[in-house]
Order: structure tokens, then C-alpha cells, then sequence
């Protein structure tokens, strides 16, 4: 097991790339994070200074023939986010007309009430 303190800009995702684990989950539910889940109960909100021990991996191993080529497929947890806007005041910025790209895909349209996109 693997101690690391947080840095400023990580989050439990990138420390889990940076570790190449493919689920930050099963950092942030091991048994040694217990005092991390205690202090952090929301695991998006971790903090510069943050001790988080990594959990030991051990490799995957496969029995193929080698004789022939082979094809080995590994599907990550897909990521959810949600972004909602806030003024200055931190109060939402409702019914606003937004246009949001990613990876080349355009879309329009307006916030909600409560300043979701």
C-alpha cells in the first residue's frame, strides 16, 4: 500500500490515472481510507495535504496461445459531471442560452432553473 498526499488540482480520478487504477472507487472505499471517507464524505471534494493510500494491484495475467494474436479489451467506468453555472454571488444563473463543445460536437441550449447545464 502506497501513501499519497494530495497536491494541488488532483482529485481522486487523476490520482487513480496517475496509479493506473482503473476506478477511483476502490481507492476511496478501501479499508485505509477510512479516516479520509470520515473527514471527506464527498470524494470529489479532497483537499491539497489529503493522505490517501493507494491500494497494492496485482497485474491480470492470461493463458494465450502464442501462436496466435489476440485482442485484449478494457472498459473504464464511464465519468458523470454536471456543471452548473453561478453568478458572483454564487447564486444560479438560471434561463441562460449556453453553447458547449467537446470533441467537435456542438450543443445549444439554456440552463434550468437552477443554473444546470
Amino acid at each position: 500500500m502506497i501513501p499519497h498526499q494530495v497536491k494541488q488540482g488532483e482529485d481522486l480520478i487523476s490520482i487513480a490515472l496517475k496509479y493506473r487504477i482503473p476506478d477511483w472507487e476502490s481507492i476511496y472505499n478501501h479499508g485505509a481510507n477510512k479516516r479520509l471517507k470520515e473527514m471527506r464524505p464527498d470524494p470529489m471534494h479532497i483537499f491539497p495535504g489529503d493522505i490517501i493510500y493507494i491500494p497494492d494491484t496485482e497485474p491480470m495475467k492470461f493463458n494465450l496461445a502464442t501462436d496466435q494474436s489476440h485482442t485484449l479489451k478494457l472498459e473504464l467506468p464511464k465519468l458523470k459531471f454536471k456543471i452548473v453555472l453561478l453568478d458572483i454571488e454564487k447564486k444560479p444563473i438560471a434561463n441562460c442560452k449556453y453553447e458547449l463543445e467537446f470533441k467537435g460536437k456542438k450543443i445549444e441550449s439554456t440552463t434550468d432553473g437552477n443554473g444546470t447545464v
